[in-house]
């Protein structure tokens, strides 16, 4: 490996070491009440070093939200390169989901917290304009999943894309109300659920 890649990689282990601190305080403390010198001091280096990484706090929590939304997309295009049926891919995309919010559940209610706050409106803006960017990624692996479940005449061939809008929206609708109601769990029986309702009208 080359002096150039190995510090290119070290960069990149020592960012998601500093993310994985400001995520703890973030969390902790809420965006407001967050400072650079408490991501600083929880990383173990100083402030003076934290800022060649990140030059603002607002920066530093949008690559967070990035780092939450690609990991997300990523997920979702692991689901559909296995070599597995359109079946155990749907159940895997509902089963994965409710996983991946319930182990980012601070995160994202960190998240909804400021959209509710109008001193935010640049960092909503931002979140809303990289969520829409890591959405429609998401569409397409979860269409080519549906094109797949036609091709197997699991599902019905009239539009592959308003049945990804369709599963997509019932599992965002079950994660959302799970996610607002800070004590509710994901059930596995709800997985089970979307999909039965999902596969009763959309099968071939």
């Amino acid at each position: 490996m080359t002096k150039s890649k190995l510090k290119e990689r070290e960069a990149l282990w020592r960012k998601t070491e500093l993310l994985t601190a400001a995520r703890t305080i973030f969390t902790r403390k809420g965006f407001h009440r967050t400072t650079m010198d408490d991501v600083a001091e929880t990383a173990g280096i100083s402030k003076g070093a934290l800022y060649l990484y990140f030059p603002s706090k607002e920066k530093m929590f949008m690559a967070l939200i990035e780092k939450g939304l690609n990991d997300r997309a990523a997920l979702v295009r692991s689901i559909l390169e296995q070599n597995i049926g359109c079946l155990e891919k749907l159940k895997a995309y509902i089963g994965h989901n409710f996983d991946y919010f319930e182990q980012n559940r601070d995160l994202w209610t960190i998240v909804m917290m400021l959209e509710r706050d109008v001193l935010c409106t640049d960092i909503q803006k931002n979140i809303h304009e990289q969520a829409m960017k890591e959405m429609k990624r998401i569409l397409s692996y979860l269409i080519a999943i549906m094109k797949q479940g036609v091709k197997e005449k699991i599902l019905k061939k009239e539009s592959p894309e308003l049945l990804a809008l369709g599963l997509g929206g019932m599992v965002q609708m079950f994660i959302m109300r799970a996610m607002f109601e800070k004590a509710r769990k994901f059930r596995a029986k709800e997985k089970q659920f979307i999909l039965e309702v999902f596969l009763e009208g959309a099968k071939a």
